[in-house]
């Protein structure tokens, strides 16, 4: 064999030896294997938003897949009124603060529900048991309560007026939500007597 032969030989056959090392070497990268970190819950408060898919008397609620146990003293409420559990509607909108509870479920202890609560209700009567907190009012129409605050629109016949406009003993139409406790006002109609 000639001598380029013989060189062409040797540097394939330490070629094929590389190639073959490199297999099994242990400089060669490679990707370790690593187990996903353990998901480790939040810990303090906590805000999930989302819609109501689920709620099971007297206290648990599901939201956006998440299971909820309201705690004893939880505070639900629809803008700046208070609503009870039986108010809550699966499909609508609402706010919670919850923490970890250690259990199957996190501790809620505010709902705010995001969408109107309850059932469409229309009433005629007179005020009786005004009353104005600076942030709701609420008044009587024989045995029921009704309430209103900053949202509810309330008319006479020049238009717009504000909750200062409303006296004890005078008629008036109420459209509204009716809740658990109380007929929520979403629109209160004056005639033109009321306001004077």
């Amino acid at each position: 064999m000639s001598g380029l032969g013989k060189c062409t030989s040797v540097v394939l056959s330490v070629a094929v030896s590389l190639a073959a090392c490199g297999k099994d070497s242990p400089l060669t990268p490679t990707s370790p294997t690593q187990s996903a970190p353990p998901v480790v819950a939040a810990s303090g408060p906590q805000t999930i938003e989302g819609t109501i898919e689920g709620t099971t008397a007297p206290d648990l609620i599901v939201v956006s897949g998440q299971r909820i146990r309201l705690n004893a003293d939880a505070t639900l409420r629809s803008g700046v009124l208070a609503v009870r559990f039986a108010d809550l509607s699966v499909g609508a909108r609402a706010r919670v603060t919850a923490e970890s509870s250690g259990g199957d479920a996190l501790l809620g202890s505010l709902v705010d529900v995001l969408d109107p609560v309850g059932k469409p209700n229309f009433q005629h009567g007179m005020v009786e048991s005004l009353s104005n907190n600076g942030s709701f009012f609420e008044f009587r129409f024989g045995s029921q309560l009704i309430r209103g605050d900053a949202l509810t629109q309330i008319i006479d016949v020049t238009g717009p007026v504000t909750p200062s406009m409303l006296r004890n003993t005078v008629s008036i139409d109420v459209n509204g939500l009716l809740r658990t406790d109380y007929l929520y006002a979403t629109r209160i109609g004056m005639d033109s007597t009321t306001s004077k």
